[in-house]
């Protein structure tokens, strides 16, 4: 019996897999560690029979950084700006940068690795306010937060650091 196997034995009722992703550059082995997990988690999960909805998030509101493959120019005159904002790379059908990536390297990858989750884009959901909610909170404990960046990765932000970006 595997570790997925036991997981599944243990849940009852009806079951989420969520993973997401910032798609600023290629798919790499690293990148996929989540996806190939969440999708073991969910097939184990409907081989025993459990109401399983396998999603993904497109972190498409994640800001332009200085490791994605634009030229320098383009990184300054993008630096900080959402990546469904971003024009996508020259010659690319895509609508913007985010969508570039994943139309062309995610789903093709995921397809042939037999992931199939259901897509989601933030761009997509933040405009309709239902992230409000949970927004609120993430501001109402950034101090929990602030807390957890130091315990889990041994960065410290400091005190009027908020867990948003504007």
């Amino acid at each position: 019996m595997y570790w997925a196997d036991e997981l599944a034995e243990r849940v009852q009722g009806p079951q989420v897999v969520n993973d997401s992703k910032t798609p600023s550059g290629t798919v790499h082995v690293g990148s996929l560690r989540g996806p190939v997990v969440h999708d073991v988690i969910a097939r184990a999960l409907r081989a025993r029979g459990v109401p399983v909805e396998f999603r993904y998030g497109v972190e498409d509101m994640d800001a332009m950084d200085a490791q994605a493959l634009l030229t320098p120019d383009a990184v300054e005159k993008y630096m900080g700006v959402p990546l469904s904002r971003v024009p996508a790379p020259e010659g690319s059908t895509a609508t913007n940068y985010a969508r570039h990536f994943v139309e062309t390297l995610f789903f093709p990858t995921f397809a042939r690795l037999g992931i199939r989750p259901e897509f989601y884009w933030l761009s997509e959901i933040y405009p309709t306010g239902k992230m409000d909610p949970y927004m609120r909170i993430a501001l109402d404990k950034a101090q929990v937060i602030r807390d957890l960046y130091v315990r889990v990765s041994n960065v410290e932000r400091p005190a009027g650091w908020l867990p948003v970006q504007v």
